[in-house]
């Protein structure tokens, strides 16, 4: 009889056993098998785009999602299952055109990279601009607000009482901008607010559209951009000399 139940406990240990280490191995596969979308130097997608993440083996679709924006680059998404030799296709559209694409074969149990790029090969050319509206605040009376976008990826400008400088870089319709430092000059209290709000939707620019001798940029903070008019080279050397002046 103890025999008998020695047997029993033996027999259910081991296929209790067998049935843990097949769930532990399906846990690790699907667990293994990640898809990160990267932006080339970009740290994130606007909300104000449209992400579409499709997967197929061959004629077969296999998963469709679709994110209102990426908050953070590279993005991980962990899919439902991968089957060596399918397909991950990405698509970012903004106001209806599609404006990156990123295509990668996949293996399962692996991280599988998609890099987006864009079909649009732009030469970046020095540029200079002076703000005519932030947010649709507009600008106050007698102060002049300026950005330098130069071919090196540094802006450079002016924003009312402080010098200002950073870093840009650009893919398609997207930009960051990073590491801005400023000078440390002390002005009336409308100017520094007017100052500081400026630099807080600067640090938040995602989308930018040149057109029509002006430049927009599109910030996480506001649905309205900061609006720019183009300028002449002279003009951008002049607004830096008034904090010199102002000393």
């Amino acid at each position: 009889m103890r025999i008998k139940l020695l047997f029993r406990l033996i027999t259910t240990s081991l296929i209790f056993a067998s049935l843990m280490g097949c769930q532990s191995s399906n846990l690790k596969q699907t667990g293994a098998s990640q898809i990160e979308i990267e932006g080339q130097g970009l740290s994130r997608i606007s909300d104000k785009a449209k992400v579409a993440l499709v997967i197929r083996s061959g004629d077969q679709l296999l998963e469709a999602v679709e994110f209102s924006g990426l908050s953070k680059l590279p993005f991980r998404f962990t899919p439902k299952t991968i089957i060596n030799d399918a397909t991950a296709e990405v698509t970012v559209s903004f106001s209806g055109a599609t404006v990156l694409t990123g295509k990668q074969k996949l293996v399962a149990n692996q991280l599988n990279t998609v890099v987006l790029t864009s079909s649009e090969v732009k030469e970046t050319e020095e540029s200079y601009w002076k703000a005519v509206d932030i947010a649709g605040r507009g600008i106050p009376p007698d102060v002049s607000t300026t950005i330098a976008l130069r071919d090196n990826g540094r802006i450079t400008g002016f924003a009312g009482c402080n010098q200002y400088r950073g870093n840009y870089r650009t893919l398609s319709s997207f930009i960051v901008v990073e590491d801005i430092e400023t000078t440390s000059n002390i002005c009336a209290n409308p100017v520094m607010y007017h100052e500081n709000r400026y630099f807080k939707f600067l640090k938040s620019v995602e989308i930018f559209k040149e057109e029509n001798g002006q430049l927009k940029l599109y910030t996480a903070e506001s649905e309205q951009p900061i609006v720019y008019s183009s300028i002449d080279k002279q003009e951008i050397l002049l607004s830096l000399q008034k904090l010199s002046a102002s000393k």
